[in-house]
């Protein structure tokens, strides 16, 4: 019979019943995978590279502000988020930091704050309670650099994500001391130990909004100028391979694994389970003097080069005869036996000239006395991060090349769902094999829209998947 059933002829309509489960199997996945990945905030990095100028200057304000307890104050580094804040939005970059807990934003009340700063009068939702938040950049004093901050309430939206959120921060209305006279941002993002849990932190009043996420930041720098990604509710697996995790502690609010061992060339130093703090903000590596000299000797040694260490950025530099990186070895940090990890030159090296003389400065300042390692931008752009507050410990993964873009990927979709519709609006690809050949030919037959239906949702949930 040539009767039609169902608006599909009959040589066609045992294919209806294939197509109909795996589109519902697929739109299940589809879902659960939408699901799961309401849980993840992914928030895109832009760097802001970090001129010998500027990096000089942050040598000189990180000084002044190492205290006997080695706590840094505060300097900023070349990563940072833009987010839209108040109504009608104001973009703002505010820079990330594992070394403070608060979100924080210089304003228009401040008249000591360098712009650019966030227009209060200029926002609807802004609210503010008085409320001082004295220590949120490290308040150790007036001689070194501090701030005093109000806690206040706005809309803070990410960008790229659309995520909105009613948030609590600190606006910043003083600012004393000369720390922060190069600020190039609005502000900070705090991701130190005690943001994870402190309730004017992102991650806990994300929780207290309502909306379900695991207390984990997966940092990802890229290697390059194009910036990078924060992975928060879990790290991103498509940026990383053979993470490793180790138990983290708390110093000062501020994230700390055990180091045991810092080696250059053939010269090991064997640090015995040092502190190293997770100071991604820092452009620097910090090493304690003590521990340096004998690494320090190996450079002079190995490089044949004249080095020596600023008496007033405490940074390390060489004289050298040209650009090339190369005649230096990597540094190796070693957290335990068997997982050990490389800088190479070109992470923590960058050559400066004035024409005549060519410079190697060192991203690694060496304070006198300091009772800690500092694991600064050289070592996170190195590798893929993983801060975990819900078991407390510590991710260090092979960074791996990055998935498409954003728009590339948005590119890539529409092309396979046209493709995808336009198939479908025909009918499906008939095969029948040749007598003579191991190959196919298509053979397009005219369907219902009930088919066109059905291949559209199958195509848009593999898409989605």
């Amino acid at each position: 019979s040539t009767q039609s059933t169902w608006g599909f002829e009959q040589n066609t309509y045992h294919k209806l019943p294939m197509k109909v489960i795996i589109c519902f199997l697929l739109v299940i996945v589809s879902v659960y995978a939408l699901e799961e990945n309401q849980h993840v905030i992914k928030i895109p990095l832009e760097q802001f590279p970090m001129s010998p100028e500027r990096l000089y200057e942050a040598g000189r304000a990180l000084r002044k502000s190492l205290h006997s307890d080695g706590a840094p104050l505060y300097v900023f580094g070349e990563y940072a988020i833009r987010v839209k804040m108040g109504t009608p939005n104001q973009i703002l970059f505010l820079m990330i930091d594992t070394l403070q807990k608060y979100i924080w934003t210089t304003t228009d009340k401040c008249l000591a704050c360098p712009n650019p700063k966030f227009s209060t009068a200029a926002s609807r939702t802004y609210q503010e309670s008085r409320i001082s938040i004295v220590d949120i950049l490290y308040d150790y004093g007036k001689l070194y650099g501090s701030t005093r901050a109000y806690s206040a309430n706005d809309v803070f939206g990410i960008s790229a994500d659309g995520y909105l959120l009613q948030l609590n921060f600190g606006a910043v209305r003083e600012m004393y001391g000369d720390a922060f006279s190069s600020l190039w941002v609005h502000g900070g993002f705090g991701l130190n130990y005690q943001s994870f849990v402190d309730t004017y932190g992102f991650i806990s009043q994300v929780i207290l909004s309502g909306k379900p996420i695991n207390r984990i930041v997966g940092i990802y720098f890229s290697s390059d100028i194009k910036g990078g990604e924060l992975s928060i509710g879990a790290p991103d697996s498509k940026r990383y391979d053979a993470l490793s995790y180790f138990n983290a502690y708390e110093y000062h609010e501020k994230w700390e694994i055990s180091m045991s061992s810092i080696e250059y060339n053939t010269k090991t130093v064997h640090v015995y389970e040092q502190r190293a703090l997770i100071a991604i903000n820092l452009p620097f590596i910090l090493i304690p003097y003590n521990d340096f000299t004998q690494i320090m000797a190996e450079i002079v040694q190995q490089s044949g080069a004249r080095c020596s260490i600023d008496g007033v950025t405490r940074l390390f530099s060489c004289s050298v005869n040209s650009y090339n990186v190369n005649q230096f070895q990597p540094l190796v940090f070693t957290i335990k036996p068997g997982y050990s990890y490389k800088i190479e030159p070109e992470q923590y090296i960058t050559i400066v000239t004035d024409g005549t003389q060519y410079k190697a400065l060192f991203k690694l300042m060496i304070p006198d006395t300091l009772p800690y390692i500092g694991l600064g931008a050289p070592f996170a752009k190195s590798y893929y991060i993983v801060l975990d507050k819900d078991f407390d410990r510590v991710g260090i993964g092979k960074k791996v090349t990055a998935p498409l873009d954003p728009s590339s990927a948005a590119l890539v979709a529409v092309i396979i769902i046209i493709i995808f519709i336009v198939l479908s609006g025909g009918g499906y690809l008939g095969y029948r094999r040749k007598r003579y050949g191991h190959f196919f030919t298509a053979r397009v037959q005219e369907l219902s829209p009930t088919v066109l239906i059905f291949d559209s949702l199958l195509s848009l949930s593999l898409i989605h998947i």
